[in-house]
């Protein structure tokens, strides 16, 4: 007897899902304020597997929950350290859900998706009942967004009137070891100084080696590099640099150089980037 093609199809699905082992973990989801960080009634919590395969997400369920009066929701959610594939194969990644977390009423207006990787996530046995959330998400309430986008305009207005009227003014450093520009309206204006200044050269050859050679020694780091140099005026001038060793060992500066009879010289030093 011939097997029909329904029923090769449903051999095939037979022996892929078979082989799988149970997956399913309750997993406790905690949604609480991002400013006043008091729990969050009425969320709903999705648990799916978008970067799993089609057939991965056809077989397994896709679980929902809301959250109670304390801001928790107890989920079904896949956690397997290598997705399963047919004929008994497996993945080389490992199967873990993506949460997403919806809030809309009166308070809030959010749609985030979280997905956090947990080694006790992956061993936890399916019939095993939390009592503390394993994740915690944050959500931000249409008010504190209001603040927040209401604080944006200001510092932009302020930093943009610091543009235009202190051409001599540069903001601070925040202390060391991490000298970022201190403060958002210091971010936003050496953005501005940034994006205004002349990709092309306004000093010689000698100004060019002369910034290139400050700024790599200022570094101190045998992988220095200067990436960029722009020129504010033609006696200030601000240098993009960084060093790399690995993509969790790099970072990156923003070095503020000025002119004067003796030479060039530093005036500030900002870090931009670190990981």
């Amino acid at each position: 007897m011939k097997a029909t093609p329904k029923l090769l199809c449903t051999l095939l699905f037979a022996e892929w899902t078979c082989g799988c082992v149970s997956s399913y973990k309750n997993v406790l989801v905690s949604v609480v304020d991002s400013t006043t960080g008091q729990p969050v009634h009425g969320a709903t919590v999705i648990a799916s597997d978008p970067t799993a395969s089609p057939l991965t997400r056809a077989s397994r369920r896709t679980y929902r929950a809301a959250t109670d009066q304390l801001g928790n929701a107890m989920l079904r959610a896949n956690y397997l350290s290598h997705e399963p594939t047919l004929l008994g194969r497996h993945s080389d990644l490992p199967l873990e859900p993506l949460y997403d977390v919806v809030v809309a009423n009166d308070q809030y207006d959010v749609h985030v998706g979280v997905q956090e990787s947990s080694d006790d996530l992956f061993v936890r046995a399916g019939s095993f009942i939390p009592t503390k959330p394993d994740i915690v998400v944050e959500v931000m309430s249409k008010k504190t967004s209001a603040a927040i986008e209401e604080k944006r305009k200001l510092d932009e207005q302020e930093a943009m009137e610091l543009f235009r009227t202190s051409p001599e003014f540069w903001p601070e450093q925040a202390d060391e070891p991490y000298s970022f520009p201190k403060g958002d309206v210091g971010q936003l204006l050496l953005w501005k100084r940034w994006e205004n200044a002349s990709k092309y050269s306004l000093g010689s050859k000698d100004d060019v080696e002369s910034i290139r050679a400050i700024v790599i020694r200022r570094m101190k780091h045998p992988r220095a590099g200067v990436n960029q140099i722009r020129w504010v005026s033609t006696s200030v001038v601000m240098v993009s640099s960084s060093w790399y060793s690995s993509t969790i060992a790099a970072a990156g500066y923003t070095y503020v150089l000025r002119k004067s009879p003796t030479g060039w010289t530093v005036l500030r030093s900002y870090m931009s980037w670190i990981s």
